[in-house]
């Protein structure tokens, strides 16, 4: 077990597989001199956002999934911790169940809702 200020690791150190805790969430998977590098599981303190993907210097970057409460899903690609690029966005409630397809930063490309 290693700690630092605000932030538990155990696992392989400072290179290999491991758990990294700290106040935001935790992130297991590969670690690079202690940073989060490649295939990586991420949760939130509160569970409110589960990240499945690549990791680039400790931050979501490359192809990913991101799950939130409510039926929010996102599939596509990440840059710098935020989606970038062309993705996936589900969302689903008791009413509607819609797969959009965006583009980040730029005009929704798709939008094809269903009534259940």
């Amino acid at each position: 077990v290693v700690t630092g200020p605000d932030w538990r690791y155990e696992g392989q150190w400072p290179e290999g597989e491991g758990v990294r805790y700290s106040a935001e969430g935790l992130i297991k998977g590969h670690f690079v001199k202690g940073v989060a590098e490649g295939m990586c599981l991420s949760s939130s303190a509160d569970c409110q956002q589960i990240y499945y993907g690549e990791f680039k210097n400790g931050k979501r970057d490359g192809y990913g999934r991101l799950a939130r409460p409510a039926g929010f899903f996102y599939e596509g690609v990440f840059k710098d911790g935020y989606p970038e690029g062309v993705g996936t966005m589900f969302f689903s409630s008791p009413e509607w169940i819609s797969t959009t397809a965006i583009e980040v930063a730029e005009t929704p490309v798709t939008n094809i809702g269903t009534r259940l």
